[in-house]
């Protein structure tokens, strides 16, 4: 009975390992076609710059190969996470010329161009970004710098310069500084990403190499991860000092992080930059916003002790976050008494108003305006919201009409 057992198991080892090949695996004429190359690693791609075959294939074999790695990519349901089928297949491509990769990858591209949408997880994109890794590891530079339009087949062009730069960093920096204007500027951001976690002097002077866009993104990505290392932030921030706006938004990047760990340190941080006025109010701005997001009782419970009259911009819609639902609502309501009259006041009493009348909930609506200091506008919100309770609940009347008289208040 054991020995049955035993091969019962074997058995069925053998047919799960079977049924995780597809075209590649099972085509002879395929697998005598990779053997002029590497074929045992065929669980991961090489890891080392390839040499480049000594000869091309005959033609008709060389269609046979492309139509076959074609076809194993589109029948497999999942070839993104197949990493037998894509180990397979990079010992394949690793038996080909650089031109038979160009080829293969213009024959893949014109067909994805004649597509109006091209998903990351599409086969035929899979296959060129795996076309790619591999011609970058024979031919990095003519790799990275092949014209490819679109955003699939770009970030495959991305994914292989990264697989370039874990593999040769220094060959990588040699290109940079030698390349010029004909290093991607794409290429030049992503290697910029990574040369600020080892040198951020060096990468921030060359930033004046990418185009504004980039440029700008870049900074503002470094900004946040700059927030916490004092030395790298100030060279971050005086290389835009003489860019008022771009200062600005840094700037706000930075706050925003360290408003994350300590508002006072924000706040603190902000004072340090002795900016003009409205630009360290904008940011100051930013910073309240993110405290009330995070925990409105007490950030709005600090700006009602202040004692302004002016809203921080986008408060309405942080208020919008603590008073959507209870106990949120409930707590902002009686937040509310501790707010002084004013015009800053105003606005968040129509706020509220409206957000309960639009909730349904008319007779704390009522009670707010009635309870207004601008008797004017008190009266206003008050016939708004006695016509939407009116048109929704028309048997309500005998109920609104006595909050009215118990309040002083007519409505015509």
């Amino acid at each position: 009975m054991k020995r049955i057992a035993f091969f019962i198991i074997l058995g069925a080892v053998f047919l799960v390992v079977g049924s995780g090949s597809y075209w590649i695996g099972r085509d002879r004429a395929l697998e005598a076609s990779a053997s002029r190359g590497v074929i045992g690693a065929n669980t991961a791609p090489p890891t080392d710059t390839l040499a480049e075959p000594l000869e091309s294939r005959p033609s008709t074999e060389l269609a046979l190969l492309k139509e076959k790695l074609k076809l194993s990519y589109t029948n497999c349901p999942s070839a993104e996470h197949d990493w037998i089928l894509r180990g397979q297949t990079a010992a394949i491509l690793s038996t080909m010329t650089t031109a038979e990769l160009k080829a293969l990858l213009d024959e893949l591209v014109a067909h994805l161009k004649k597509r109006s949408r091209v998903s990351l997880d599409d086969p035929n994109g899979v296959l060129v970004r795996d076309i790619l890794r591999e011609w970058c590891r024979k031919d990095p530079v003519a790799a990275c710098t092949a014209s490819i339009d679109g955003f699939q087949l770009a970030a495959g062009r991305i994914a292989a310069f990264q697989d370039w730069l874990l593999r040769e960093p220094r060959a990588v920096e040699r290109w940079m500084n030698s390349g010029g204007d004909a290093v991607p500027a794409e290429l030049r951001k992503a290697w910029l990403a990574e040369r600020v976690k080892s040198d951020p002097y060096d990468a921030i002077q060359q930033l004046t190499k990418l185009t504004p866009d980039q440029r700008e993104a870049s900074l503002l990505e470094w900004s946040i991860s700059f927030a916490l290392l004092p030395g790298e932030r100030k060279a971050l921030l005086d290389a835009v000092r003489d860019d008022p706006a771009m200062m600005k938004k840094c700037a706000g990047k930075i706050a925003g992080a360290l408003a994350d760990r300590s508002v006072e340190e924000a706040y603190q941080f902000v004072d340090s930059l002795k900016l003009d006025e409205s630009a360290a109010t904008s940011l100051d701005d930013g910073i309240f916003i993110k405290w009330a997001m995070r925990d409105p009782q007490e950030a709005f419970a600090a700006w009602a002790a202040q004692k302004q009259d002016r809203l921080p911009e986008f408060f309405l819609h942080a208020m919008s976050s603590w008073s959507m639902n209870s106990p949120g609502a409930e707590q902002a309501i009686k937040w509310l008494d501790s707010v002084q009259p004013g015009q800053a006041k105003e606005k968040i009493q129509v706020y509220f108003i409206e957000r309960l009348t639009s909730g349904d909930r008319y007779r704390q609506a009522l009670a707010m305006g009635i309870a207004m200091e601008n008797r004017e506008e008190g009266k206003r919100q008050v016939q708004r919201t006695v016509a939407v309770w009116k048109e929704k609940f028309p048997g309500d009347e005998k109920e609104w009409a006595q909050i009215l008289q118990e309040g002083g208040m007519k409505v015509e």
